[in-house]
This record gives C-alpha cells, structure tokens and sequence, in this order.
C-alpha cells in the first residue's frame, strides 16, 4: 500500500534541485579586465556568477575589496616598478549593493580618460538591464588613498574608506600587474585574481607578457568556471573589448543562464499533490 505521506515526484525533484543550487556559491568575480587601445583607457568588468537557490538569488557585495597588485603579485620584496598603484578601492555599504541579483554585470572605469567602448554611465542600473556602469568616481565606491603602497603591505582589514572611489587607485601597469578581488570576511588572499607580465604570484588566471592593448576576458572555452585557466582569452582591445555586455556567445550563454536573460523568474510551485491510496 502506497503511503499517503509519500509525495509527487515533482516535489522530490523539487528539492534536490534547491539542494543543488545552495551548494553553488554565488561569488564576485572579474569576467573581463582592459587596458584599452590608447593611454589609460582602462575599466573592469566583474559578474556576480553562481546558481539562484530557493531561498536566494542574490548576493550583498557592501564592502568588497577590489584593487592592483598590493605587494601579493610580484615575486620578490615589494617595491617600486611592480604595479603597486597606492590605495585601493571598495564597493561602498550603500544598501544597493546588499542584494545584487546573480548574473549582474557591474563594470568600473577610468573617469579620467573613459574607454570609447563603454556604454553610457548607468551607476544604478536605471534602464533595468542587469549591467551597472560605474565611473571609477563614483559615490557608490569608496577609496583609501595610500595602503597598500610600495613600502610593503598593509593588509585590508581595518583600513580606513572614504565615499566616492577614484580610478588611479587601481591603475594597471602595463608591463606586469594584476588586478584581484578580496573578500572583506578574508582579507589574507584575494578571491579572484588575474595578472599578467612579473606579478606570477597568488593568481588565479595568469598572462605572460606585457598587457598594452590588451584585453583579458572570460571566454568559457572549455566550461563556465571562471577560475580555469583554459577558459581564459587575451586579445586585441580594439577588436575584442566588450564593456557592459557578453564576451562572446558561450559568455552570452553562461550569464543568461544565471539571470534568464534579465528577466524576472516565475515563482516557485511546489506540487504537493498527494496520491490516492491504493
């Protein structure tokens, strides 16, 4: 006899697919970094990836780190000529950023010199796009102007931050440098970090060569992890730089399957139906 406490396959499906989703991680991360085809025409591209779950489909960043080589990068005693740009910058404790939806791209650049590339500033995502667009001055960063410097590191924790970021703060050196983010609640290795030329150390995605015109993407080549290495491209800026939007198709694929193309998800129905005892 079939119990009248046994449920549909539907809700036994159900959960295990909750199940799943909370055992991915949403995390930061950089789905694509530029030095631009002339000068300093530099930006970053982060995404905030992982699998919507039952219970949330978001992620709070307040108070994430993201900045150059700190002294972490280049192997030997931290100086100058490693691409230690002095300060660092930080998504700010706005409540905006407390419950940023999983397939979000947040794009920061140089408001000195911005990238011809770039769409137009969109600090709030007014047009409702699922991409921010942010000027490395903006109110929504805040920025400590002198730690992590060339006299050795400092580490995150406890630094002072003032509103309002500016870009200098994570310039990119060319010829070697990285450009990492670092998780508030651990603030003794970055979360993600890419770099490229003399910064061989603690990274994550790596380049040999100077990066002058160059820019460095996500392309999901072999899968959607962003920590392989494999998945990796560096290209031409001027042809490849894609600011605001997908990398390329398999890049398309991965971020609309996170945010089912920016739209609003249909709720969850649990069929609890109970079958009929036989």
């Amino acid at each position: 006899m079939r119990s009248s406490f046994f449920y549909s396959n539907h809700l036994s499906l159900l959960v295990l697919a909750c199940f799943l989703a909370l055992t991915a991680k949403p995390q930061l991360i950089i789905n694509e970094v530029s030095q631009g085809t002339v000068g300093a025409q530099e930006y970053v591209e982060f995404i905030i990836s992982g699998t919507p779950s039952c219970t949330s489909s978001c992620v709070d960043i307040r108070g994430w780190i993201f900045d150059d080589n700190n002294g972490w990068h280049y192997p030997g005693p931290v100086g100058i000529g490693q691409g230690i740009a002095d300060g660092c910058l930080r998504f700010s404790l706005d409540t905006m950023w407390s419950c940023m939806p999983i397939g979000t791209i947040i794009v920061v650049y140089n408001e000195a010199e911005p990238n011809p590339a770039l769409p137009p500033a969109d600090p709030t995502d007014a047009n409702g796009d699922c991409v921010y667009i942010l000027p490395g001055n903006s109110i929504f960063l805040d920025r400590n102007d002198t730690a992590p410097n060339t006299s050795g590191f400092i580490p995150y924790g406890g630094l002072p931050f003032t509103n309002a970021g500016v870009w200098i703060r994570t310039g990119m050196r060319n010829a070697g440098d990285s450009y990492q983010i670092v998780d508030p609640n651990n603030t003794t290795a970055p979360y993600f970090s890419i770099g490229w030329g003399d910064n061989t150390l603690m990274q994550n995605i790596y380049f040999s060569g100077a990066a002058t015109g160059l820019v460095m993407y996500m392309a999901n080549a072999v899968d959607n992890n962003p920590f392989n290495q494999a998945n990796w491209v560096a290209a031409a800026a001027s042809t490849n730089q894609t600011p605001g939007a997908p990398n390329n198709p398999a890049n398309a694929a991965w971020i609309n399957s996170m945010n089912n193309n920016c739209q609003v998800a249909p709720p969850l129905v649990i069929d609890t139906v109970i079958p009929v005892n036989v």
